[in-house]
């Protein structure tokens, strides 16, 4: 049994990330992360309730994964980490995510929300 928190700005979140993740709880994991391409993490997997992975960390800033990784090391937690993915925070990963081909399959509510968007009105900065 585990609880594994989702970001909601990762709806393309590939499935083998979440095995991974349970995968590294099965190995003995306290907790285990899949990280953000922008220094935060998209998803946390935990077999039991760990608060020490959530205090004084930097949140929403580029050190979050970071941070986490420190106050598991302090906390004696066997932290294990996927491969990395991305979230939807700017214009040029919202731009990734419109570009994405299976974008219907993996994330359909996404994908018709995006479908009343036009792509040329949104200007990456």
């Amino acid at each position: 049994r585990a609880t594994v928190l989702v970001a909601a700005d990762a709806p393309t979140l590939p499935a083998d990330r979440l095995r991974g993740a349970l995968a590294a709880l099965d190995r003995g994991a306290h907790a285990a992360l899949c990280p953000a391409e922008d220094g935060g993490y998209v998803l946390l997997a935990a077999r039991e309730p760990i608060g020490a992975l959530f205090r004084d960390i930097p949140w929403g800033g580029r050190d979050v994964l970071e941070a986490t990784r420190r106050r598991a090391l302090e906390s004696a937690l066997r932290l294990l980490e996927t491969p990395p993915w991305y979230d939807v925070d700017d214009g040029p990963s919202l731009a990734r995510l419109f570009g994405e081909p299976d974008l219907p399959t993996r994330a359909p509510a996404t994908a018709r929300a995006l479908g009343k968007l036009d792509p040329s009105r949104i200007r990456v900065v």
